[in-house]
């Protein structure tokens, strides 16, 4: 995407407004979801000039899924072997 795009992109609230909501919506964490918001973007920006809302808004959807399973993974390990050591003392 080119820069130009990029800003004409980013002067769309309601795409903002959609990618923040998202990111708060699926985060465990404010942090995550700060995170998350900087994914998004990234995709965003990924993206090839001319490309439709829909098309940004399925990227950014799948852009913040992605990061807070990422974000989750660790801590899901973390749970299971916590259990398991607690079930094996």
């Amino acid at each position: 995407m080119t820069p130009a795009y990029f800003n004409q992109v980013y002067a769309d609230a309601e795409l903002r407004d959609f990618l923040h909501d998202m990111a708060r919506r699926l985060s465990p964490t404010v942090e995550c979801a700060e995170d998350c918001e900087q994914e998004a973007w990234l995709a965003v920006a990924q993206a090839p000039d001319g490309v439709s809302v829909k098309g940004l808004r399925d990227a950014i959807v799948t852009s913040v899924a992605s990061a807070v399973w990422q974000e989750r993974k660790p801590r899901k390990a973390a749970k299971m072997w916590i259990r398991c050591l607690k079930e094996n003392i």
